[in-house]
């Protein structure tokens, strides 16, 4: 319980990087679906919303 006390910066520095690493694979993902799955649908959508 103690060592959970004494290390608070470090846990924040790690979850900076998770979460930045988690949006970065977020992204990707969700290009990949988009690419992948419905190519003509996903093409008019974010012609309509970009």
């Amino acid at each position: 319980m103690q060592r959970a006390m004494q290390a608070p910066a470090h846990m924040q520095r790690i979850t900076k990087v998770v979460v930045v690493t988690r949006r970065a694979v977020a992204k990707k993902a969700a290009l990949a679906v988009a690419k992948a799955a419905l190519p003509k649908k996903v093409a008019t959508s974010q012609s309509k919303n970009f």
